[in-house]
């Protein structure tokens, strides 16, 4: 069901250089193992840096349907609808995370971003400082969350208590700067 450790040694050295070497070992690889989540994660993860974001969100999806209790991937999956400016379909895929503790980083971080996307600001910078911190299983995705911290943070305080954006204000709203917040790969 999973590839080789060898194998997998070998994707991981891969993935420190160019996208397009790791994908066509990542793609070569699931011909033999399509049942190794991991694949599909990291193939999803290079296309999302890669502003590929349909062939992320399919291998995201394929991710969970192989290993829905893999909450990395359903985070990653939210964060780019989130990213996509799709609320409703970012909730609906970090619903699953609900189950986790209060204090679990994914749900802590799921919370401030959803926050983020009613546009309750200092309510999601709070969350997810709080979710950086609380985050020791999952660094792969601190970068994400510290690009938008930053970014909440580097807004003028007189927009960060706006309720609905408009007009200008809109075009510089965070959920539309997609993944070009972080270079961050998993």
């Amino acid at each position: 069901m999973h590839c080789d450790d060898d194998v997998m040694a070998a994707i991981m050295a891969a993935m420190n250089g160019p996208d397009e070497h790791a994908l066509a070992l990542i793609s070569e690889v699931l011909a033999r193992w399509p049942q190794d989540h991991r694949l599909w994660f990291l193939r999803a993860s290079i296309y999302a840096g890669q502003q590929r974001r349909a062939e992320a969100r399919v291998d995201f999806g394929q991710t969970l349907a192989l290993a829905p209790e893999f909450d990395v991937a359903r985070f990653m999956l939210g964060f780019l609808e989130l990213m996509d400016q799709r609320v409703e379909a970012a909730a609906a895929a970090w619903a699953p995370l609900d189950r986790l503790a209060e204090t679990d980083a994914l749900r802590v971080f799921k919370t401030g971003l959803l926050d983020l996307g009613e546009d309750r600001f200092a309510s999601a910078l709070e969350r997810l400082k709080n979710g950086l911190a609380l985050n020791d299983r999952h660094p792969e995705v601190n970068g994400y969350i510290e690009a938008v911290v930053a970014r909440i943070e580097a807004m003028p305080a007189s927009e960060r208590g706006v309720s609905s954006l408009s007009g200008d204000a809109l075009d510089n709203h965070l959920l539309l700067s997609g993944y070009q917040i972080s270079p961050t790969r998993h």
